[in-house]
């Protein structure tokens, strides 16, 4: 049996927010609940999810996310020179869209981001405890080179260099909290086969042509220091917002290339919804195949270890993953809701890949 992750059967970690939390959350918003009365339902929402997946048998468990307000711009906004601005070009189509990340100063990590979250989770938690965080190319992508500031970066590649920096230092917090698994989140890589975002990207001053080997160095650099003991995983989805999603097609080869030279073992997952159509490609089940040049250990279907920690990658299949729609921390899950409704119960947990 495997005892360290990555598990066979995992969820990506972002859950359905129950009742009471999201109207707790309303409550504190409005100034009618305080920052300890709201950490008190957290704390017992998190504690019920967690009891809940383990009850289901996963070997990796999370908080759901539940302390957040988005599952990426929490994380990031906690970073020094990151701002938050109206999103531009390409949006979802529903409304109160969420904002997108700026770069308004040097990117910098000072102090611990999110430890507190992970350490609450590994306090109950009896499965090994996952932490999901938005990869630094989440930094870039949703603005571009547009989104950068030219006086704090006039040079892009400072940028780069310093949005690395940051996120091996915070990693770095996670890592001496006891964490031994961490995911990085990022839609990027799915993004970038959808021609229409391609477009967007362009708009926002960049060659999408490049962006691959730039977030593959970018994540690269992230993970350079990470503690051998930890494992990381990646997720990557079309994106979901209110039950509308952001891009679609299928995922590209010079694409799927790029992803598996960022170090650590690919988790890449296809929205619960997606069949073989214009959104989701014809190939979303099956992209083909890859050479994987990363650094952690390679395992089979069975999750066995074929090949040691780094030893060169060899060609391997690659394995998409099927998820529920990744919904944002108040908004819930219309279209999970509604099925939910149907069935005449509440889904409390989202759907385990």
């Amino acid at each position: 049996m495997v005892t360290k992750p990555p598990f066979r059967a995992d969820q990506v970690g972002s859950l359905l927010r129950p009742p009471e939390l999201r109207e707790a959350r309303a409550k504190a918003k409005a100034g009618a609940l305080t920052a300890a009365q709201l950490k008190d339902v957290e704390d017992r929402c998190i504690r019920a999810a967690v009891a809940r997946q383990e009850s289901l048998g996963l070997r990796a468990v999370t908080d759901g996310e539940y302390r957040r307000d988005f599952w990426h711009l929490d994380f990031m906004a906690q970073l020094e020179g990151v701002g938050m601005a109206a999103p531009v070009g390409m949006v979802f189509a529903a409304e109160d869209v969420p904002p997108m990340a700026t770069i308004i100063g040097k990117v910098r990590c000072s102090t611990p981001i999110m430890v507190d979250h992970f350490a609450f989770l590994k306090s109950m938690a009896k499965a090994t405890p996952k932490l999901t965080i938005p990869s630094p190319a989440m930094l870039h992508m949703r603005g571009g080179r547009n989104a950068v500031s030219r006086d704090a970066y006039p040079d892009l590649a400072e940028f780069w260099r310093d949005a690395a920096a940051g996120y091996r230092a915070a990693i770095g917090h996670i890592a001496a909290a006891g964490c031994t698994y961490l995911q990085l989140d990022d839609v990027s890589w799915a993004y970038l086969c959808d021609a229409k975002v391609r477009d967007n990207f362009r708009a926002n001053g960049d060659d999408p042509a490049t962006l691959p080997g730039a977030y593959v160095a970018l994540v690269n650099g992230a993970l350079a220091n990470r503690p051998a003991g930890m494992t990381v995983t990646m997720h990557t989805c079309r994106g979901n917002f209110r039950s509308t999603w952001f891009a679609a097609g299928g995922y590209a080869d010079g694409v799927v290339e790029a992803m598996f030279r960022a170090r650590g073992r690919l988790r890449a997952a296809a929205p619960a919804a997606a069949r073989q159509d214009g959104r989701a490609g014809a190939r979303h089940h099956q992209v083909g195949r890859a050479r994987v040049e990363g650094r952690a250990a390679a395992t089979d279907r069975r999750g066995r270890e074929v090949r040691a920690a780094g030893a060169p990658g060899p060609v391997a299949p690659v394995r998409l993953r099927q998820h529920a729609p990744r919904q944002h921390a108040d908004r819930g899950r219309a279209v999970e809701e509604a099925r939910a409704r149907r069935r005449g119960r509440s889904r409390r947990v989202g759907r385990v890949t």
